[in-house]
């Protein structure tokens, strides 16, 4: 049986291990501002090195949210923000930004597998729909 958080976790270890995830964010910022025009417009005038520590930290938060079934401050200020009072995030952006985030892991993962991705996409499946809940607040 597989257990999923654990391949999360490795993978995520492994792709954050070289200059402590610059290259990780980097890349995956690049791939998912590339997927949609949208997407670059939003991310215009952002400051990335901030924006990448907030990346790491969010992931972090949704793996917790995936564990303890709780949201934390963290997330539900996140979900304000990015929600239709605040950056207006609509929902199926997440799915790009998913899609986006799982090639990088592809890309940066050296043991990357089928299984991999998967994990990725069911660790963060509920902090997702967390945050697309809030579009509609």
């Amino acid at each position: 049986m597989i257990d999923y958080l654990e391949r999360f976790d490795e993978s995520f270890a492994r792709c954050v291990a070289r200059n402590r995830g610059a290259d990780f964010f980097e890349s995956f910022y690049t791939r998912f501002m590339a997927a949609d025009p949208i997407i670059a417009e939003k991310f215009a005038s952002t400051d990335f090195v901030r924006q990448r520590e907030m990346l790491s930290e969010s992931l972090t938060e949704m793996r917790s949210f995936f564990t303890e079934h709780t949201r934390t401050p963290y997330l539900a200020v996140l979900g304000k923000v990015h929600g239709h009072n605040g950056r207006k995030i609509e929902a199926h952006l997440y799915d790009v930004w998913l899609v986006t985030l799982v090639q990088t892991v592809k890309e940066f993962d050296s043991e990357y597998d089928d299984q991999t991705g998967i994990a990725w996409r069911i660790v963060l499946a509920p902090g997702i729909e967390f945050m697309r809940s809030h579009y509609d607040r």
